[in-house]
């Protein structure tokens, strides 16, 4: 019995590494976009930029978004994968 429970603790653990490490890079994914995002809205709040120049921010802050949707994507079909 003792044999099984360890063997079950040190597969829980490599599990809990391996979700750490996934979400540690998953998160860098998105932050860099995120990141953007923020920047880009502070200079549409802040900045006076010409209507060419907003719009071109906007199309950015809309690629930007579109991108994180595809990463939020990529980690459900990973963890629904994982999970099943």
């Amino acid at each position: 019995l003792e044999e099984k429970i360890r063997e079950r603790t040190l597969k829980l653990e490599q599990q809990n590494k391996t979700l750490l490490e996934y979400s540690f890079l998953n998160s860098h994914r998105i932050r860099k976009y995120v990141a953007s995002i923020l920047g880009l809205v502070y200079i549409l709040k802040e900045e006076d930029i010409s209507v060419e120049d907003q719009i071109s921010y906007i199309q950015h802050i809309q690629f930007c978004a579109q991108e994180m949707d595809k990463i939020i994507f990529q980690i459900n079909e990973g963890l629904e994968v994982s999970i099943n």
